[in-house]
């Protein structure tokens, strides 16, 4: 090529005794030069870079070139001008006078530098400097900071510059920090951001949103991905592929201005939405799902934000049943609101369902039992005794009529051990009934409820002969329960010991033993399961933090509940019974003898109705899609009325029916004429809508409504059913 036999023909002696200059664009042409010129020394631009990552020494370029001589091929000029923008280099070069020495110098992009100095000296084109054909063939180069590119092609500016050198038609990476740099041929990414926008160019998310580290993160094709929700992961995903139908996550998303705030937002971002807010209930149901992501300190940080609300009767609707912290703040607000609020039906319907009313049925100690039970789950809940409710505890334990009640053991006898399992759950007192009873209505059971008297002293030595005796099949106990009432439970809180943050563990198993008797009866169709306990607990006599006066010369047992008998005694202290064997003295109120330790949850082995009344629960599976019809929806009603007769039709056989409407219930009887009809007989209701419940022993059936029109109103034929 022409190109090339000018430069040779320099390097021969042909020529001035300045630098013999070729312009080329194409990493080719470079190849051609150099390959030609083999029997030149090859001098490297990189060589006087004294350091990996710093510039050439021009200084000791200049000497080199000095006091070099013979011939030789200077690499890297151009492309050390074009990185460092030094433009004087060249020039510098092209005035340099060499003796005894021959100096061809390549220079990449040097076209237009060639065609000024024609200008100038129309004896350089040809004599002094020759040129390739210009191409489009040019290098890039983005220059990253340390750490934010795997492999690059060069780290530091020597190698860079040795890669150029060798020719270089590409597009490269390289780590470096020599500044400036020539940005019309580089680009320096200094952020792990810029790195980001540049794979995915689509993305719109801030810089400001993520670290620098987690930008990097971001980066690392081969992490392990972290999916939970408060992740910087999960956010990035969110941001840019959008929250769907989730508003809660698009109202947090809104609110966040920086990764640091995204947790705290998950959280707490629904209290700035009032309960009112008709948007609530959609926001609060879908934070809720996310709840299960974090851990208790996230928690605690909420519950200490939540406290912003200033009502606790408000603050408890933005708490869920999702997490231990949760639950416990719900029980401290329900004594701080001195109630159980509406919202717990809502946020938490295991509490609800605890404080629903069980109505036993029966005689009229069946109705005390009802509203004692009642009004025990009411202070036990607010953390305090009504002296009310004392007087009715100290009646009961000189009245003792619960000692009229049949012995667990002859309930036991009576319903037989045939095609019968055996449940025990250690602790179970009558307490729970409401609860049990709405759960088994979750799981489609139908159950029979019989009060029974427990074994004085109400401790489990005594009392579990019941489950040991048993010939028919048993299940496995539940122990828990009463572990839980002796302490055995995680709280988070100890600064308030009237608040029972034992009662959420308590409905755990609780829920459990029932769940297990579901699942007892479905892989045995037609069979029976029988709950009993031991004996119930008292959290009053914790809270009452009273000790008799009298102290005999056996100390107190199981936290002074009880007391060895002795010839010594003397006078013993009210509210006391003597057990059975005539072994114990038994309190039947909140004192405690002396000696005995003070409980720190609750306790049990006297005689109060909490301690000594435990249910006998009869499960059996209630048959699907049961349901029951009014024959009349409306009644009209006159001063001379002093009931109505509800007739109903239920699609099952009611082998012992009844209606509850408000705090009372019914018997109602089965039609002799007609199958499947039944009539209840409604001592005269008020004017109003009324909601009657249908039971089939304890068992909730189906709820009808009617309606009582007093006086000469009117009632259309097409208001009966």
């Amino acid at each position: 090529m022409d190109t090339v036999k000018a430069a040779l023909d320099y390097l021969n002696g042909n020529g001035t005794s300045t630098p013999f200059f070729v312009a080329f664009d194409a990493s080719a042409d470079l190849s051609l030069l150099v390959s030609s010129l083999s029997s030149c020394d090859t001098i490297r631009m990189s060589e006087f870079c004294h350091a990996p990552d710093a510039l050439p020494d021009l200084d000791s370029l200049c000497d080199r070139l000095t006091h070099a001589s013979g011939k030789a091929i200077l690499l890297g000029v151009g492309e050390y001008a074009a990185l460092s923008g030094d433009r004087e280099v060249k020039r510098w070069l092209f005035g340099l006078t060499l003796h005894n020495f021959r100096l061809v110098v390549p220079v990449w992009n040097g076209h237009i530098f060639l065609d000024d100095e024609s200008r100038n000296d129309p004896r350089v084109q040809g004599r002094r400097g020759v040129a390739f054909a210009k191409t489009d063939n040019h290098w890039s180069i983005r220059i990253f900071k340390e750490g934010l590119v795997k492999n690059p092609d060069a780290t530091g500016f020597r190698a860079l510059m040795r890669i150029l050198e060798d020719g270089c038609n590409n597009a490269l990476t390289a780590v470096t920090t020599v500044v400036p740099l020539n940005n019309i041929w580089c680009r320096r990414i200094d952020s792990a951001y810029e790195v980001f926008k540049e794979r995915y160019p689509k993305s719109n998310v801030r810089e400001e949103m993520f670290s620098e580290k987690q930008w990097s993160a971001f980066l690392n094709e081969d992490r392990i991905r972290d999916d939970s929700l408060p992740s910087a992961d999960s956010l990035l995903r969110l941001l840019e592929d959008g929250t769907g139908d989730d508003q809660y996550l698009s109202f947090v998303i809104s609110k966040t201005r920086q990764y640091s705030e995204w947790r705290s937002n998950l959280l707490c971002a629904i209290l700035e939405i009032s309960p009112d807010d008709e948007l609530f209930p959609i926001l609060y149901g879908a934070r809720k799902k996310i709840i299960s992501h974090f851990d208790n300190a996230d928690m605690t940080d909420f519950i200490r934000e939540s406290y912003r609300i200033s009502d606790p009767s408000v603050r408890v609707c933005y708490m869920t049943d999702t997490t231990a912290l949760e639950r416990e703040e719900i029980m401290r607000i329900v004594v701080a609101t001195e109630d159980v609020p509406d919202a717990v039906e809502m946020v938490y319907p295991l509490l609800w369902d605890y404080w629903r009313k069980f109505m036993l049925c029966g005689d009229a100690f069946s109705k005390d039992l009802t509203q004692y039970f009642q009004d025990y789950k009411r202070q036990k809940l607010l953390g305090r005794i009504e002296p009310s409710f004392m007087e009715i505890v100290r009646d009961l334990a000189e009245d003792r009529p619960q000692f009229a009640l049949p012995t667990r053991e002859s309930v036991l006898e009576s319903i037989g051990t045939d095609n019968v399992a055996l449940c025990w759950v250690d602790a179970l007192g009558c307490e729970f009934l409401g609860f049990i009873q709405a759960v088994a209505e979750r799981r489609g059971l139908k159950l029979k409820v019989t009060p029974a008297r427990a074994k004085l002293p109400s401790i489990t030595s005594v009392n579990r002969q019941f489950y040991d005796e048993w010939t028919g099949e048993k299940m496995p106990p539940f122990s828990r329960l009463d572990k839980i009432k002796h302490g055995d439970f995680v709280k988070f809180d100890d600064t308030d010991s009237n608040v029972a943050t034992e009662l959420p563990h308590e409905l755990q198993v609780v829920e459990e033993a029932i769940n297990a008797i579901s699942a007892r009866l479905r892989k045995k169709p037609g069979s029976k399961v029988v709950l009993a306990s031991d004996h119930g607990a008292t959290r009053l006599a914790v809270i009452s933090h009273n000790e008799t006066v009298w102290e005999l010369p056996e100390k107190g047992k199981h936290s002074g509940r009880c007391c060895r008998k002795s010839e010594f005694d003397g006078i013993l202290p009210p509210c006391s019974t003597d057990s059975e064997d005539e072994k114990w003295h038994i309190l039947a109120g909140y004192d405690r003898f002396r000696g005995g330790r003070q409980g720190d949850v609750e306790v049990h082995g006297g005689a109060t109705l909490e301690e000594m009344v435990v249910p006998v629960i009869e499960f059996e599976l209630l048959g699907r899609n049961i349901h029951v019809k009014l024959a009349e929806k409306k009644f009209k009603v006159t001063f001379r009325d002093t009931e109505i007769t509800l007739q109903f039709f239920c699609s099952a056989t009611l082998t012992a029916p009844s209606v509850a409407i408000g705090e009372s219930r019914y018997k109602a009887t089965a039609n002799d004429s007609e199958i499947g009809w039944y009539d209840a007989r409604i001592p005269k209701p008020v004017a109003g809508d009324h909601v009657a419940i249908v039971y089939d022993g304890d068992t909730k059936i189906d709820e009808v409504r009617f309606s009582v029109i007093s006086g000469g109103a009117q009632i259309k034929n097409d208001d009966f059913f």
